[in-house]
Parts: C-alpha cells; structure tokens; sequence
C-alpha cells in the first residue's frame, strides 16, 4: 500500500510531446506512466491527487485540470481530456503545485509533487534552484520523470533535484530518467520513486483510464494507443512577489480549488473553510482568479454552500 501522502501530477502536454521516440508518442507514453501513478497513489484510500498540466495554447499556459481529490477516476478522465499544445512552463508549474498543496485540507500529510518533463526546461537554473529551496522548506517531496531531451535539461534537473532532497527516508525526492524507446512506467517501477502497486491491485480502474483515454484519442480522430510490449531494461509570499500578473491568476485558481477539494464529512479543516465562504466571496474570487464558473467543480462546490447558508439562515430562526 502507498504511504499517506498528498499528490500533485504536473504532466507536459506541451507541443514537443508528439514526438514518437516513446510509445506511439511521448505524450501516450506520458499517460500510461501517470496512469500507473494514480494506481499506486491511490492504493491508499485517503491519499489525495492533483493534476495540472504544464502547457496550453495561445494564453492558456498552466492549467490545474483536477484539485486534488481521493476520487480516483475523477483525474484518470483529466488526463485523458488533455490537450496537447505550447511550451511547457516548468517553474509556474511548480509553484502552482506547491499553491494548491499548501491550501489542503490536512497538512499535517506528507506533500509531494510528480512532475513529467519531455520538454526544453527553459527556465534558468538559477530560478529552479530558488523554486527547490521554497520546496524544500514547505516539507514538500519532488519527484522528476525526465524523458526526451535527457541531455539538455540534465543539469537544470540535477541543480534542481540536489536541492529539493532533503535526504528524508520517509519522503525521498527522486529523479527517473526515462532513455528513448523505454517504457516510462517500467522505468518508474525499477526506481526508488515506485510505491509496490501493481496492475492487478485495481483492475477496474486500469479498465476505466483505459476506456477515458481511448474515448479522448477517438474524439480526437487519433488511432489508438497498441497494447504495451515488454520494455528494455534499462516562502510562499515571497514567491508570489517575484510572479506576474499570469502567473498570480493560475496561483489563485490553484488555491480556489484546492480550497474546494471534497473532504469526509468528519475534517474539522474543510468544515473551518466552508464555515468562512459565501456564494457572494466565491463569485468574486472567481472572478478575480479567471476560473470558469461552468466548471462543474465549482459548480458544485457553489451549491454546497448555498446548502449551507440556506440552512445556517433556517437555524438561526428557530
């Protein structure tokens, strides 16, 4: 069983993803890689996962696709509506991460981000080595699946990866490199990142992101993924004021959301917040985030808590 811990996925689905020297792409390889990671997250009931992806089109950039949530199939069909498109923006990926992480509900859980890069990591060494220390201090793991341009981005990870470590045996950081032509989820199973959990602890769910995923490409008018064969062996407001206004409004996004994630009924922390919003903040915050009120997350995360006004208005008249 995987350790208690609380997980955002950061995948690229930036435009040098198409590549095929993985899989049929990097992308698809990407996929079934995140795919065997939310088994293995969620082999623990209460573990939470996030997903945001990296890249977007024109003004989209990093978009956080699912708050985190123990609700397993909920990301399986976030990953599997990902569209490909852009540059990746490792840094702002981070740190958003890192955002949405530290608004959960429970803290006192282990934190870490996944993070599939595939891509040129433009940003400079100088600003990840600053994005690891802030990781480092928020006691949050990184993990780092490299595929693709392994040489360029090497010691931009290692820079990165020698500073987020905290050398923790309980909550260790590490990096996979994936070499061309293997499969990432074998790799990831023969590395120290891997969790124990195997394709048969949960074969509804391997069945359903499969079923998601085959659905997206068809939608798409892309062929499908083939069966898989055997693989060659192989200081947070300091932050926010370095950031522009793009960036800002993907940080706040991430905090509307992870402030929104469903909780059991009997945690005291989301019971606070919920204590602490009405439809009125919401909205604004909405607003001010650039989040889409026809999301059906927000949506119902707005409905909640006209239930719980409703009610509160209905108490205080007795």
């Amino acid at each position: 069983m995987s350790p208690r811990e609380d997980t955002m996925v950061c995948m690229d689905n930036s435009e040098w993803m198409r590549n095929g020297d993985y899989l049929r792409t990097r992308f698809d390889a990407q996929y079934q890689a995140i795919e065997y990671i939310l088994r293995s997250k969620t082999s623990n009931v209460e573990n939470t996962v996030g997903l945001l992806s990296l890249a977007g089109g024109a003004n989209v950039g990093v978009q956080v696709l699912c708050s985190p949530t123990t609700e397993k199939f909920k990301v399986g069909r976030a990953a599997a509506s990902a569209k490909i498109g852009g540059k990746a923006d490792l840094a702002t990926g981070l740190r958003v991460a890192q955002l949405a992480l530290k608004y959960r509900a429970n803290r006192q859980v282990q934190a870490r981000i996944v993070v599939f890069i595939g891509s040129p990591i433009d940003a400079e060494e100088k600003k990840l080595v600053k994005i690891a220390k802030q990781l480092k201090k928020s006691n949050i793991a990184v993990d780092i699946v490299s595929m693709g341009e392994l040489e360029l981005n090497e010691a931009k990870l290692n820079s990165f990866m020698k500073e987020v470590d905290k050398k923790d045996t309980n909550a260790p950081c590490t990096l996979v490199i994936v070499p061309p032509g293997a499969y990432p989820e074998d790799v990831i199973q023969n590395s120290a990142m891997d969790s124990g959990v195997q394709e048969e602890d949960d074969p509804l769910l391997h069945m359903a992101l499969q079923a998601s995923l085959a659905e997206s490409r068809e939608a798409a008018g892309q062929p499908p993924i083939p069966p898989q064969a055997a693989a060659p062996s192989s200081s947070a407001q300091d932050d926010e004021e370095d950031m522009d206004e793009e960036e800002r409004a993907m940080l706040e996004q991430a905090k509307l959301m992870s402030m929104m994630q469903e909780e059991p009924k009997s945690s005291k922390d989301t019971a606070d917040a919920s204590s602490l919003l009405d439809s009125n903040l919401l909205s604004d915050m909405l607003e001010k985030a650039g989040a889409d009120p026809n999301d059906p997350d927000i949506k119902k995360a707005l409905e909640e808590v006209n239930k719980k006004d409703k009610k509160d208005e209905e108490d205080d008249k007795k």
